[in-house]
Order: C-alpha cells, then structure tokens, then sequence
C-alpha cells in the first residue's frame, strides 16, 4: 500500500483546526503521517495540535513549530520537506475533506506524478459551488507551465516533484503555483473534475479577491486588461522572476521548457514569441468539452501569457 504523508501548515488556526484534523481522521485511506508545522501561532493552534498528538499516538501526528516566522508561502515550501511518504497531499488549517478523499484521488494517480483535484467553495458558512476550471483531465506541461490553475488544498504529489521543490524552499514565491508546474516538469499533470473538499474562503485573504475579481467579467473587457497588463511594470517584472525560478528546473516538455526560458526573459519579444507558442499548440490548451470554435480556443490560447501576466503578475513572487 502506498504511503501518504499530508502537510499542513497552521498560523493562528483554531478556530476551524478541529473539524479539519477530524476529516483528515476520517480518511477511508488511512494517512500515513500528518505533518504539521506552525508560524509562531499566538493562539492555541498548537496546543490542539499536540492534544491530537496525544490521543492519537498510532497516526504519526507531527508538530513542527518554526523559530521565526516565515510566512505563508516559506512555511509550505520547507514543511513539504519533512515528509517521508510515497505522495504527497497539501492540507490548509481551515477545510475539510470529503472521506474518499484519498482513497480516490491515489487510485487515479497511476502514471502521474502530480494530480491537482476540485473543490466546493465555502463564504460565510454557505456553499458557493465548485471551483471552475476549464481544464482538460490531462493537463499538458505547457498549459500547467504558462496558467498554473492550482490551489495547494488540490494538489498531491510523489517524491520526485518533492525533490525538484527542495531547491525552492527560501523563496519568496506564491508555493501552489510553483507546485504544480515543477509537478508538470515530469509529464502531464492529472486534473480530477471531482471535488474533495469543502474550502474555506476568508474575504480578508490575499487570494480570494483575486479569485472573484475577474468572475463574471465580459470576455472582450478581460482580453483588454490582459493586453493592458503588458504595460504594467510590476506585473511583468513578477512575472519574469517566476518564469527565472522555473528556469533552474529542466523541463521534459521541449515546448514548456522553451515557454519558460522565454518567459524569464521578461521582454515583449519573449512574451509574444510564448504566446505564438501557446497558439501553435493551442488544442493543448482546450477542454474536451468545450463547444467554442476554433478561433474562440485559439485567441485563448495566445492570451494566455498575458492571463498570467495579469491575473499571477500581481503576486506570484514579492518585490523587494
């Protein structure tokens, strides 16, 4: 049997800590260990933590707290680290899993080396549907590469993404987004339409203005601001030094690895000759399902640089 590690990092997370270590508990395939590291939570986050230890003494519950803070990102990138298990599974401090979570999503993983499954979207206590993703089941390096669609909660992982992320663990750079396209440096990555988990949605969070700011947006106003975003300084120097720290991986993919090193460049000339890449292989790009013809699938994929450029550019890594 295939062993899971999950790593979870907390920062002042009791409120919901309970009901999500609970769920984890639940798993109809048992974890094989639970890796948590703390950022210097002040609350009692970690006294939880250690009382689940106690009880459980037979589920390998792990608690690691950092001797200074390292924010959100650091604090994954490291914790990803510890684990010793066959996969990897990211858990945040404030979800909940559906029972077959792991069950489901290893048995698909055969030929895989990263899947990123669905999730139910929770505001306020009320369910607001699944997260929508346009993604085909067998995402290609070069789409992963160029609009990673990744929240961490979705990702699981083996050991030889693990290795590759090792390299990264002190940078100041978003961790899902990086997950999954180091992930799709071995081959295709796997999307599970289904979702697994109940996410919890903060309004004072970083990422979920992001989330909605573009929901429901007329096309022709989105592909307006994608061109616009060419021209904002910030987002693209964000966006160059992602595509940099990409570039210290090899890619397998000839096309995502020449996406990449055009990316990092951070010139217009980089940018267009991806997005004339992104159009050459455009139906890499398309959900099977899709019904939009192929100049609608083709215009997509050649924006889709300048999607990064707009929606990641303005966080993907921290300017200093």
């Amino acid at each position: 049997m295939q062993k899971v590690s999950i790593v979870m990092c907390t920062y002042n997370g009791e409120a919901y800590l309970k009901e999500q270590i609970d769920s984890l508990l639940n798993q109809t395939l048992p974890f094989y260990e639970l890796i948590i590291q703390d950022d210097r939570s002040t609350d009692d986050t970690c006294h939880i933590v250690e009382e689940y230890s106690r009880n459980h003494p037979e589920r390998r519950i792990k608690l690691y707290v950092n001797k200074v803070r390292k924010g959100y990102n650091q604090n994954f990138l490291s914790a990803l680290q510890l684990a010793t298990g066959d996969y990897i599974a990211i858990s945040d401090q404030d979800d909940v899993w559906f029972p077959n979570k792991l069950e489901t999503v290893i048995a698909k993983m055969n030929g895989y080396h990263l899947s990123l499954s669905n999730s139910i979207i929770v505001i306020d206590g009320k369910e607001a549907g699944p997260i929508q993703r346009p993604l085909p089941p067998r995402v290609s390096p070069l789409y992963a590469v160029i609009y990673p669609r990744a929240c961490g909660h979705g990702l699981v992982f083996d050991k030889a993404v693990q290795q590759r992320l090792a390299k990264y663990t002190q940078e100041e750079v978003r961790y899902d987004l990086l997950v999954a396209p180091i992930g799709a440096s071995l081959g295709p990555i796997l999307y599970i339409e289904q979702p697994f988990v109940y996410w919890r949605r903060h309004k004072e969070a970083a990422t979920f203005a992001h989330h909605f700011l573009h929901k429901n947006k007329g096309q022709l106003d989105r592909y307006k601001k994608a061109f616009s975003a060419l021209f904002n300084k910030d987002n693209r120097e964000r966006t160059r030094r992602f595509f940099a720290l990409l570039a210290q991986t090899e890619f397998d993919s000839p096309a995502a690895n020449k996406a990449v090193k055009q990316m990092a460049k951070g010139s217009l000339t980089g940018i267009l000759a991806t997005c004339l890449l992104c159009l050459k292989h455009f139906k890499e790009f398309a959900n099977p399902k899709s019904k939009s013809p192929q100049l609608i699938l083709r215009l997509r994929a050649f924006f889709t640089p300048l999607f990064f450029i707009r929606d990641q550019g303005e966080a993907v890594v921290t300017l200093r």
